[in-house]
């Protein structure tokens, strides 16, 4: 017998991502596989790279910033 299991639609995926600050890092979490893109807030792209495990964390300066996950878009305070 064959048994099929639902993978979930885009939106249930990106609804279990998480992006945000904690000290002087970006954390993205349950995103593992996609692309994290971090621009400055004047556009210039600073980090990109494939995310590699369920939690990622990135070392930024104080600032703000605007980060792409997949499709998804947040702008993070790091302070």
């Amino acid at each position: 017998s064959l048994t099929s299991k639902s993978v979930g639609s885009v939106e249930d995926i990106m609804a279990e991502i998480a992006v945000y600050s904690e000290e002087e890092k970006l954390v993205v979490k349950g995103a593992e596989g996609l692309f994290v893109n971090v621009y400055t807030i004047d556009g210039r792209r600073i980090y990109s790279s494939e995310i590699a495990n369920d939690l990622e964390t990135i070392g930024l300066q104080s600032g703000i910033y605007i980060v792409r996950v997949g499709r998804e878009v947040s702008k993070i305070v790091i302070k």
